[in-house]
């Protein structure tokens, strides 16, 4: 475990070293952006570039200029602005004169979108679920006689009132 977080850093000051030595003769550029793709929402993004840098950096996407701030002597980050395209040119500048080789920059088109679309349907699906139970708890169905019970019920009233008038009385029980 040392031995591999000890090549980890020496690989890093390895690195960091390569920089500063090739810092007069190499061009000012740019190495990596994270996040990658770039939220299309704007997003913070850092940015690695070759060359030790001042503290006022400025950054530009396509043809707009947005001022960034320094982490470290090779980390930049930047405010992206909202972005329609699927791919930026990202440059980065000191002074505003010079700037860096374009850096194609891939974003992702509106993904917060996408989970606020899906969010937006659970919350909607919970609400009718709700309101539908709450409709059955506060309005119950009343209970109505079924209609064949009915008809039932007053064809035997019919036969009883049909029995009594055929009633004949028995000769003994005559008065």
């Amino acid at each position: 475990m040392f031995l591999l977080f000890s090549f980890l850093v020496s690989a890093d000051n390895e690195a960091d070293s390569f920089m500063r030595r090739n810092e007069g003769t190499t061009k000012f550029s740019i190495l990596s952006v994270q996040p990658s793709p770039v939220n299309g929402n704007g997003d913070q993004i850092q940015i690695q570039v070759n060359k030790n840098i001042s503290s006022l950096v400025f950054c530009r996407f396509n043809n707009r200029d947005f001022r960034g701030k320094k982490l470290e002597d090779y980390l930049i980050q930047c405010d992206s602005p909202k972005l329609r395209e699927k791919e930026v040119r990202l440059f980065v500048s000191e002074d505003r004169l010079k700037w860096t080789a374009p850096y194609i920059l891939v974003i992702d088109p509106l993904p917060a979108n996408k989970d606020g679309f899906i969010m937006l349907l659970i919350v909607l699906l919970v609400v009718v679920i709700l309101l539908m139970s709450l409709k059955s708890i506060m309005f119950p169905k009343k209970k109505k006689a079924h209609k064949k019970k009915k008809k039932l019920h007053n064809k035997n009233v019919g036969n009883q009132a049909v029995h009594r008038n055929n009633y004949k009385p028995l000769p003994d029980q005559v008065l």
